[in-house]
């Protein structure tokens, strides 16, 4: 299940195949549904507070806003990336088509500029283009169909996954369990303060990738292999401290590799859990992934079930 989730195309606003493929392997779980903005959410149940834990469905996209009379696309991206990460990327649109992500030939690369880019899916005209491609479609990063170890996945719906895996095993809660799949995470977190309002939970965890920076170069703060990344702040809040030690102490006791961060410049979901219906007691739990909304991500088997064995603890209770 985890190597076919790849081949799913979710672009911002697009996530409905992304949404339907989780809920077909959410079968066991009878209360599951959609609220109007495209979320998923699955009541799984049990006794206790409230407890949510997030994973978000969308990818990182580009959409059409251009076709020229040569036929070249040019696009708005929709998430955070800078435009000398996409050069010479490969991407596809839902009907098949392929391109590769090309910049304007003399442009200074120190300084490039999405309008800069521009995608060739080796159109010869803007009407042989039009054939295809409309404005307002959508391409994301052509999938990789290797899996090796470390393995390359779609970062996003990995976690989501990993949720729906949860949802098979668990069977005695220590809480009012909810899992939510939430849209629109790469264009400002859209999806996260509906669910909140809606669920009113207590407590709430983000399960999302960190950035593994343990490579030539890095700061090597976050360590592909290095175990569950347990966020302390993410870019725009400081996390509950006490569900942090909560998190720590369920790894100590079952021996979970982790390791703790402080983001400066990546985002979760947890602050807008935060300040959302009242307020609501956050965390994040983050799969350590190398070259995150790149088109190739390296992820270690090792950390998925470290990331699954801390949350899986922590919903049974344990240290409750």
């Amino acid at each position: 299940m985890l190597n076919k989730q790849s081949a799913v195309f979710s672009p911002p606003a697009l996530e409905k195949e992304a949404a339907e493929y989780i809920i077909k392997n959410l079968e066991n779980v009878p209360d599951v549904h959609f609220d109007a903005m495209g979320n998923v959410i699955a009541h799984i149940g049990g006794k206790g507070a409230k407890l949510l834990i997030s994973a978000n469905l969308d990818e990182i996209g580009f959409m059409v806003t251009h076709i020229d009379d040569s036929g070249f696309l040019r696009f708005a991206l929709a998430g955070a990336l800078s435009p000398n990460e996409l050069i010479h990327s490969k991407v596809v649109f839902r009907n098949g088509t392929i391109g590769v992500i090309c910049f304007e030939k003399g442009k200074d690369l120190s300084n490039l500029k999405t309008a800069d880019l521009f995608i060739d899916c080796g159109f010869s005209s803007k009407e042989e283009a039009e054939k295809h491609i409309s404005i307002s479609d959508m391409a994301v990063f052509c999938p990789d169909k290797t899996y090796a170890e470390p393995f390359s996945k779609k970062s996003p719906l990995l976690c989501a996954l990993l949720l729906t895996e949860l949802a098979k095993e668990i069977k005695n809660e220590a809480y009012d369990l909810y899992f939510a799949f939430t849209v629109q995470k790469e264009v400002g977190f859209r999806g996260i303060t509906p669910v909140i309002n809606a669920v009113m939970p207590e407590i709430a965890i983000s399960l999302c990738a960190a950035n593994a920076d343990d490579i030539p170069g890095g700061k090597g703060e976050i360590k592909l292999g290095g175990g569950a990344v347990i966020a302390l702040k993410d870019a725009r809040s400081v996390l509950s401290p006490s569900l942090v030690t909560t998190l720590r102490d369920i790894c100590e006791k079952n021996s979970v590799p982790y390791q703790l961060a402080a983001f400066n410049e990546q985002q979760t979901e947890a602050p807008l859990m935060q300040s959302s219906a009242g307020g609501t007691k956050a965390a994040a739990v983050c799969i350590p992934v190398r070259y995150r909304h790149l088109p190739h991500e390296l992820v270690k088997n090792e950390d998925i079930t470290a990331v699954k064995e801390l949350i899986k603890h922590f919903i049974l209770g344990d240290c409750k």
